[in-house]
């Protein structure tokens, strides 16, 4: 998985944001805020149809926006403020849909970017990280 770091313009509101990208496509954006970070996601149609074949599968929290995001051209663009871990896992298992999970759990060198598996559940990493 790649990482591309954007800088904030200062013209706007210099928010500086995380992407995560996989074989050319974004799976996640992490956008750097004071006190909290936003996480977006956008899934396009097979993405879509996809959620909507495992939707009980996911948190009422997730559901709800994902039923209140607005559809563009390029798919539903989800957006999540995340103050605390409590949907760190929700948004976690809606990366599958996007992207079939790279099963390295951690790299065999831990100074290479990028290579955890964010397939995986937070507690999951957290275990095999600790274990």
């Amino acid at each position: 998985m790649d990482e591309e770091w954007y800088e904030g313009n200062p013209a706007h509101k210099r928010h500086n944001d995380l992407r995560f990208r996989r074989g050319g496509k974004t799976l996640i954006t992490a956008s750097f805020r004071e006190g909290y970070f936003h996480i977006t996601i956008v899934l396009g149609k097979e993405e879509r149809e996809r959620f909507d074949l495992q939707r009980e599968s996911f948190s009422e929290t997730i559901c709800k926006e994902y039923d209140a995001a607005h559809t563009y051209h390029d798919g539903k663009w989800l957006g999540f403020e995340i103050y605390d871990d409590s949907l760190i896992d929700g948004i976690i298992s809606l990366l599958p849909i996007k992207r079939k999970p790279n099963r390295k759990v951690l790299p065999k060198s831990l100074e290479l970017c990028g290579q955890l598996d964010l397939g995986l559940l937070h507690t999951d990493i957290t275990n095999k990280i600790e274990g």
